[in-house]
């Protein structure tokens, strides 16, 4: 009795055409390389937006200490005291708020102190308002900690009183889609200001912030 002849199976053979073929590669490649594409698409939305938020907030605190520092009614006395009024401030409060369309303006928190540096370096806190529920700083807090040491030596060798308007803000950012970037990132910054204006004697002066003519931080 004659044995079955089973034919033997080259699988290299079998699987040579498949291994050759070029049909459906574009597609396979595609699907590969669309994970990496998406996430740098949102990479661009997210960061990008974070940026452009950090610069428009960053831009707001400088502005606001421009304004205030340039602000204010002239009072003549042994002061050289400008006054600006609570109402005034507010109405510069919303002003900068604004400088952040398109996006979310009640999200910024804003601040804006007065820390007056004596000669020496001794300083303190004179007048702090907040805005949008920002914390105001507590008057007569030492001021030393808040400025950098290097303004503190320098407005400290002055042979007059001198005025530093800090500004700080603060926005809470949460990406749109919390694929890339997930949680609140808060952005913010620190800038510092003198008062613009300069008197007769070259003393720049104080802007003191009052409620009313007769009300006033100095």
């Amino acid at each position: 009795m004659r044995a079955a002849i089973v034919p033997r199976l080259d699988c290299r053979r079998q699987l040579l055409p498949f291994l050759q073929s070029s049909g459906g590669a574009v597609a396979v490649e595609f699907a590969l390389i669309l994970p990496v594409l998406i996430s740098l698409w949102f990479g661009m939305i997210v960061f990008g937006t974070g940026f452009s938020i950090s610069r428009k907030t960053d831009i707001a605190g400088a502005a606001l200490g421009d304004l205030v520092g340039r602000a204010g009614t002239d009072k003549t006395n042994s002061n050289y005291t400008k006054t600006l009024m609570t109402t005034d401030l507010s109405s510069m409060f919303t002003l900068v708020a604004r400088g952040l369309y398109p996006y979310d303006t009640t999200k910024l928190k804003l601040v804006v102190t007065s820390i007056r540096v004596q000669p020496g370096g001794t300083s303190k806190v004179t007048w702090s308002q907040a805005y949008n529920g920002g914390t105001a700083r507590t008057v007569g807090e030492n001021g030393s900690s808040l400025i950098p040491s290097s303004l503190v030596a320098e407005a400290g060798a002055a042979d007059a009183p001198v005025q530093v308007i800090m500004t700080e803000t603060s926005y809470p950012y949460t990406p749109a889609v919390g694929y890339i970037l997930t949680g609140t990132v808060n952005l913010g910054n620190v800038s510092f200001n003198t008062p613009r204006s300069t008197f007769a004697d070259g003393d720049p002066g104080n802007v003191a912030l009052c409620t009313s003519s007769s009300a006033c931080l100095y």
